[in-house]
């Protein structure tokens, strides 16, 4: 799939209501000089250019952060809507603090290799994707705001079990154990428990089902073109839902996982003998990936 231009972008996002969210303000006081911004801010919130300015520092951030052709594939993978891309990133970069992140990144400008400065941002911009994939699949509050608010006290829980120092090194590597843990984060909310207790029904289901192994099937499949990787992308989004909700619907069991499993009956046995095909027979591509999926999709009914 091409990817969009920054142009392209713009005259997606500009017509969105997105635009006008209050928590966007920043961003259009920060597109003035800091004394400007501190001394006439109520001014600039009136400014008549103030949906094309947010457009313009929105779309020149997320290409530059996430890549030219981050919104174009999530896009096609997902159909979301420009408006629903743009909201999915403000609140991953507030949750995440992303902007303090960035900064501290820029800093480091003629401090270090260069090579080591950009390894920090493709980091920072793999672990942005991750939690926009995140964030497109939950069922969060409209405003970006109140979406913000719901999640700050779990992501404060999840940072507290994810070791850092506080190099920036240190921290871009910590927030790539936190995106990777938001999945957990989404089941113990929904089903009312604690993290670590989510985190080990979720790690089960993974292990027993072969998630991880699926995923990692997934990232080495043969694409042969743009909408084959695009389809291949969205199939791991479709077995992180999965085990998901598995994880929850065994929270949710009198038995535990255990129990959960025990129910499946015949279709637990097809899954299994599906995935020791797949694992006695290393390269698998859409075709056979897709009816895995398909496998495991039928034990959450």
């Amino acid at each position: 799939m091409l990817a969009w231009s920054k142009i392209a972008v713009y005259n997606k996002l500009l017509p969105s209501p997105v635009i006008d969210d209050a928590a966007l303000n920043d961003d259009l006081i920060g597109y003035f000089p800091p004394v400007l911004g501190e001394d006439y801010r109520e001014v600039i919130l009136r400014h008549g250019l103030r949906r094309e300015i947010i457009a313009t520092v929105l779309t020149n951030e997320m290409v530059n952060r996430g890549g030219i052709a981050l919104l174009s594939d999530l896009e096609g993978e997902t159909g979301a809507s420009i408006g629903d891309l743009t909201r999915a990133y403000a609140i991953a970069r507030g949750a995440l603090d992303l902007s303090t992140l960035w900064a501290s990144i820029e800093a480091l400008d003629g401090h270090g290799p260069a090579a080591d400065q950009l390894a920090l941002y493709r980091a920072s911009s793999k672990a942005l994707e991750t939690a926009m994939r995140w964030v497109l699949r939950q069922s969060l509050p409209g405003s970006i705001g109140d979406a913000l608010a719901a999640l700050s006290p779990a992501i404060a829980r999840l940072r507290d079990g994810v070791a850092s120092d506080t190099s920036v090194a240190g921290r871009v590597s910590a927030l790539g154990q936190l995106v990777q843990r938001l999945d957990v984060l989404a089941v113990a909310e929904a089903a009312g428990v604690e993290i670590d207790r989510a985190g080990t029904v979720f790690a089960a289901a993974g292990q027993r089902l072969g998630f991880d192994g699926l995923r990692a099937a997934v990232a080495t499949a043969p694409a042969g073109d743009g909408w084959t990787r695009a389809a291949l992308t969205g199939l791991a989004g479709d077995f992180a839902r999965l085990q998901e909700i598995i994880a929850r619907q065994s929270l949710a069991h009198p038995g535990g996982f255990d129990g959960w499993l025990a129910e499946r009956g015949d279709s637990l046995k097809a899954a299994d003998s599906l995935l020791a095909e797949l694992a006695a027979q290393p390269g698998a591509d859409l075709a056979r990936l897709t009816v895995a999926e398909r496998a495991l999709r039928a034990l959450t009914v």
